[in-house]
């Protein structure tokens, strides 16, 4: 049996917002998840975004984890929100053309504990 470390509530902690910013020197095209708490600090956030059509991840900041499955990517950030309760992850996707999020699914976050 695995160890429990966290325990993910649903989603009215914590609501998630995603804009394209264009592409970098290489191709790749940089995509902006701006994360914002609602009504408590949560320590860890998890969420899917379903893209229009497939890519890679070329780069993710040190304390995400991220998961690529078909045209799905599941973003999971172990830190807590800051003190303005927002946070924005940058990544870095290779693909054909610039990736669109037709929805954000399974939003969650979790208490330190």
């Amino acid at each position: 049996m695995e160890n429990l470390q966290a325990i993910y509530q649903g989603s009215t902690c914590v609501t998630v917002f995603v804009y394209a910013d264009g592409k970098d020197g290489d191709g790749n095209f940089k995509m902006v998840f701006k994360l914002e708490h609602k009504g408590h600090q949560s320590y860890g956030q998890k969420f899917t975004a379903i893209f229009d059509n497939s890519f890679s991840v070329v780069e993710v900041p040190g304390d995400v984890k991220a998961e690529v499955s078909e045209n799905r990517l599941t973003i999971q950030r172990d830190n807590q929100l800051n003190d303005t309760g927002m946070t924005e992850i940058w990544i870095k996707l290779k693909a054909e053309e610039q990736p669109e999020v037709l929805e954000i699914t399974d939003v969650l976050c979790c208490k330190e504990g």
